[in-house]
């Protein structure tokens, strides 16, 4: 399993004070945030009910039954409705 910190990161990390912590983790999200408008722009993927489950119906061995149950419980999960 890769590691999402090393040990020398970590070790670093150990000295550091609480708002040197807070920088580095805001510039690690401002870096993904950047990296992800610039892939993605303006046009996130948007996700909707229906296109979840013609996305899940596309895999061999998923059939509609199976894929309403999933699509129900990520809704369930996740307190996302259309």
């Amino acid at each position: 399993m890769k590691k999402a910190v090393d040990f020398s990161t970590y070790k670093h990390l150990q000295k550091m004070s609480f708002n040197d912590v807070n920088r580095w983790v805001t510039s690690i999200y401002k870096s993904g945030y950047a990296d992800g408008h610039s892939e993605f722009g303006d046009n996130p993927l948007v996700l909707d009910e229906d296109s979840l489950h013609d996305l899940l119906v596309s895999v061999p061995g998923i059939g509609n039954t199976l894929a309403d149950k999933i699509v129900q419980r990520f809704i369930d999960e996740t307190g996302i409705h259309d």
